[in-house]
């Protein structure tokens, strides 16, 4: 269950509250906009990884316990504009369940790249721990999406 970075010390972390929302918001979007079963399948699957994967990000860093810095987010897109710009990248409704995990693998690639963005807009040790830690978990399961597309790319073969 996602957990609300409201009821952590700093108020700062609620881009990241932010950027995790939407990304659950867009795969269910996607869910509901897919007209494939397989597509849907798979979408249903990945959100419920999502939702693993942020739930495992709200631990680790409600265990650094740091109180974070105010962060400088004006350089920072929104992250829906991220989000917006995958839908128009992939034809939503007529995935098939190999084009469904290649989204999810942009959507982590597009997620590393903001959070990649974060760490350039501040000069503070306890975001750049913090941001480190949740690159790491994302690029885990990245690699999970990676080898996953690879098994489903040559079994539709």
């Amino acid at each position: 269950m996602q957990k609300n970075f409201k009821n952590m010390a700093a108020a700062n972390s609620d881009i990241i509250n932010k950027i995790e929302s939407q990304g659950t918001q867009f795969y269910r979007h996607c869910l509901e906009k897919s007209n494939q079963f397989s597509a849907k399948f798979i979408l249903n699957k990945r959100l419920k990884e999502y939702q693993q994967h942020v739930s495992e990000l709200w631990t680790e860093i409600e265990d650094l316990q740091v109180e974070l810095p105010d962060l400088s987010d004006e350089i920072l897109p929104e992250p829906e504009i991220i989000f917006n710009r995958l839908e128009n990248e992939f034809e939503v409704e007529n995935l098939n369940f190999v084009e469904a995990t290649k989204l999810a693998i942009r959507m982590m690639q597009e997620s590393i790249h903001y959070y990649k963005l974060i760490l350039k807009s501040n000069n503070s040790t306890q975001w750049d721990e913090i941001i480190n830690r949740i690159l790491s978990t994302k690029q885990k399961y990245l690699n999970l999406l990676d080898s996953e597309y690879e098994r489903l790319k040559y079994k539709k073969k």
